[in-house]
């Protein structure tokens, strides 16, 4: 049964590509992929799974503030969020460190992408943004199917 739900889901399962950006010090490290659909709205609603690893590169402590998402879906809608931290945490990383994380976006689209900010501060008080590299969302199912 499990041999048969991976040999119709392979491609989904599949992670896409891997995007890294390093800004300010820090090195983000973003990738994602597809969950499957929830039908039980009446807008059946497209789930993916990302996971982000934060590395400090530099040679000064900072902290993670805040986040600012940028979300498009191909249906033309365009969301920001915007909060503190990221999954309840406020991370410190010295030089050297990582801190990983996995979070949850839906899209009424079987496809879109995302990108964002977020918002360090070092330890000489001073804050930097540091980019979040822009990621495909892609399903690989047919809207004719949603």
């Amino acid at each position: 049964m499990l041999h048969q739900f991976h040999e119709d889901n392979f491609d989904c399962l599949r992670l896409r590509d891997v995007h890294c950006q390093t800004t300010n010090g820090v090195k983000i490290t973003v990738y994602s992929f597809f969950m499957g659909c929830r039908s039980e709205t009446p807008i059946k609603e497209h789930w993916w799974r990302y996971s982000i690893m934060m590395e400090n590169v530099g040679d000064i402590t900072v902290q993670l503030r805040e986040r600012t998402w940028c979300i498009f879906s191909n249906a033309d809608n365009k969301e920001s969020v915007t909060g503190k931290g990221v999954v309840g945490q406020e991370p410190v990383l010295a030089p050297g460190q990582c801190f990983h994380y996995s979070s949850l976006v839906s899209l009424r689209s079987s496809a879109g992408h995302m990108w964002g900010t977020y918002l360090f501060e070092r330890e000489d008080r001073k804050f930097i943004n540091v980019s979040i590299p822009p990621f495909l969302l892609v399903s690989k199912i047919n809207e004719a199917q949603t």
